[in-house]
């Protein structure tokens, strides 16, 4: 069987819009036109307000796929003279005998929120997609995890075998989740994509100089060097305030 996962995605504005009574009305009403395309044989359910699930079968599906959409395109809720239309987008698992239903079902959401985000009406499902929504969820997180203090460092020193003095001490982010410690390299390549890797930069700066500035209270000797910081990493407003030039490369390494 192929599923249709039909992911609706603007429920909270209409929610908001008229109120929880009609907008009960309005998925009801969504989901007696989308059964009404279909046979009375097809199966379809609605897991929640925002979503309903359609199975069919491979002839179904091919022969119906485009209709399909075009007809969801049209179908509207009138209040008070307002038409109100479905924002959605339609994610396809394919039928695969090896997989069970729920991964099906997953496959379908993940679909579904691809084409959401590629301005796309459907999206047949991909293994490429699951990397794409980590994408999303990871960069969803981030902020959250600065602003709450969960990244930290930790430093590894480099030696010198042949004196035996250490000649440096690499800083190393790391990601203390509720579900454990995360890897540099599970979210820092998502952040180079996006601007959020400037904000890390800045909070990692700031936090090495903080724990320079201790080391020096202690009497530990510390060599600073600058290295691999281009202005546009990190705030000027802070660099004019600090005691002294340092700098970083940071990447995803452990």
């Amino acid at each position: 069987m192929v599923i249709f996962n039909i992911q609706l995605h603007n429920s909270e504005d209409i929610n908001t819009l008229l109120g929880s009574e009609e907008y009960t009305k309005f998925t009801i009403y969504s989901y007696e036109k989308i059964k009404a395309f279909f046979s009375e044989k097809t199966k379809i359910i609605s897991p929640s307000e925002r979503r309903m699930v359609v199975e069919l079968n491979k002839d179904q599906y091919q022969n119906s796929l485009e209709n399909f959409i075009r007809y969801l395109d049209e179908i509207n809720f009138e209040n008070a003279g307002i038409p109100f239309f479905m924002d959605y987008t339609v994610g396809i698992s394919l039928d695969d005998d090896k997989k069970d239903l729920q991964t099906r079902l997953r496959e379908g959401v993940v679909s579904a929120l691809y084409a959401k985000n590629k301005n796309l009406k459907y999206a047949i499902y991909n293994i490429n997609y699951e990397k794409e929504q980590k994408f999303i969820e990871t960069l969803g997180r981030l902020p959250f995890a600065i602003k709450e203090k969960q990244l930290f460092l930790e430093y590894q020193p480099v030696i010198d075998l042949k004196n035996k003095n250490c000649v440096t001490i690499e800083a190393l982010i790391r990601w203390q989740d509720k579900e454990g410690i995360i890897s540099p390299n599970d979210f820092i390549p998502y952040a180079e994509r996006t601007r959020l890797i400037n904000l890390i930069t800045e909070w990692v700066f700031e936090q090495v100089i903080n724990d320079f500035k201790i080391l020096e209270s202690s009497n530990i000797p510390v060599n600073k060097k600058v290295k691999d910081l281009t202005k546009e990493e990190i705030n000027p407003d802070n660099v004019l305030t600090l005691p002294f030039t340092f700098a970083f490369s940071l990447s995803a390494s452990f």
